[in-house]
């Protein structure tokens, strides 16, 4: 089976004070953040409408699922997972860049933001370990559920914190992609995983309309 990751749509507009938005924050897609979610909608329109949607609980996530789902003749029921919600940053949330590096320093900064190192500093919620534990129990459930379709496309919602830890089920996908600096996931875009045995990365960071280029090969 395919998984279809997205990372939810813009919480920010142009101007706005860019802040750290972890599970505690809860604010709504904004006008740019509905448009990347018709993107999507228009794309999976076109190649397929998938067999389920999952969503993380927040709002921008299940409100991205819910724009999605409206470009689909027969809806789906969003189910929202709690093991897609997104981190706990901890004292980061609420904080800019700048005040997060004046706090508690650039090199904690940046150890997440360039080498994915869980920091020390900012009493973050859970752990790494714990984080990809959620991952690991949220795929093994869809396999469970998809067995014998190995067709079957399901779309999960979630957000930036979270998406990279479903790189560390391809082997060595996680550290290449941290070493080359790609493991982030921008908003509004996709990533696509072949669950089919050892987990392969067939699209990450990609814009939804390249989920049609995929569609046609498989």
């Amino acid at each position: 089976m395919l998984l279809l990751l997205s990372r939810h749509g813009n919480t920010f507009d142009p101007g706005d004070r860019i802040y750290w938005v972890g599970s505690g924050e809860n604010p709504p897609l904004v006008e740019k953040g509905r448009e990347q979610a018709d993107s999507l909608g228009r794309a999976l329109a076109e190649a397929g409408r998938p067999a389920a949607i999952y969503s993380g609980p927040l709002r921008r996530c299940v409100e991205y699922g819910e724009i999605v789902n409206k470009h689909f003749s027969e809806p789906l029921p969003i189910v929202v997972d709690s093991r897609l919600n997104e981190l706990d940053y901890g004292g980061w949330s609420g904080l800019t860049d700048g005040e997060v590096a004046e706090r508690f320093g650039q090199d904690s900064l940046d150890g997440w933001n360039k080498r994915c190192q869980w920091p020390s500093r900012g009493d973050w919620a859970g752990s790494p370990e714990a984080v990809f534990q959620e991952v690991q129990s949220f795929v093994a459930e869809l396999k469970s559920k998809f067995e014998g379709d190995q067709n079957a496309l399901v779309l999960a919602i979630t957000s930036n914190g979270v998406l990279r830890y479903f790189l560390k089920l391809a082997e060595r996908e996680f550290a290449s992609r941290v070493a080359n600096g790609t493991f982030k996931v921008a908003t509004g875009r996709i990533c696509l995983l072949d669950l089919a045995g050892d987990a392969g990365v067939q699209l990450w960071d990609a814009a939804p309309a390249e989920l049609l280029a995929v569609s046609r090969r498989i």
